[in-house]
């Protein structure tokens, strides 16, 4: 019926749905994964920069030659933080996406699961309905039967009377002997 092909339909919605909310969350912790090993990288490459027994930012920068090339070692370090910076916001942005995403999918899949309920209750309640409709029209035929059968007594009936009648009368009608 047209609620089966409905339940069927949403179904199948609800299905596709609940395989987008586990690859999103497989892709939440890919992303997390990412943010994590890039934060670890960055923690590590500022301790390297601000021990000054390490080659890092103090080495870099007074191993210069001149003020230029010094510039150029603090823009070149800067640069390298700014672009740890950008990657690390551009990790958590990603993750903010996948989050809001899930969150999304995550509410279109109680949605769809919440409009099953609802299609398998009309479709129950049709279903009793159709029962109900068999039942009065069962016993609607009974009735009918019934009917019919005191119809055809009472015919016969009449026909016996009216043979008795015919009878009688034929009786009547022959002289008396």
């Amino acid at each position: 019926s047209n609620k089966n092909a409905e339940i069927t339909a949403t179904a199948q919605r609800r299905d596709e749905v609940q395989a987008s909310v586990i690859a999103e969350q497989q892709r939440m912790v890919e992303v997390q994964a990412q943010l994590d090993d890039r934060q670890k990288i960055l923690e590590k490459r500022l301790l390297s920069t601000y021990k000054s027994d390490d080659s890092g930012f103090i080495e870099v920068v007074m191993g210069s030659d001149d003020f230029s090339d010094f510039l150029t070692r603090v823009d070149m370090v800067n640069a390298i933080a700014d672009e740890d910076r950008e990657l690390i916001e551009s990790i958590r942005a990603s993750r903010q996406t996948v989050e809001d995403d899930l969150a999304s999918l995550q509410g279109k899949e109680e949605e769809l699961a919440g409009l099953l309920s609802q299609l398998n209750d009309s479709q129950q309640a049709l279903l009793a309905a159709q029962e109900e409709q068999q039942t009065v029209l069962a016993s609607i035929q009974s009735q009918r039967d019934l009917t019919d059968s005191q119809i055809a007594q009472i015919q016969a009936q009449a026909a016996s009377i009216e043979a008795t009648m015919s009878s009688i009368q034929g009786q009547a009608a022959s002289p008396a002997g």
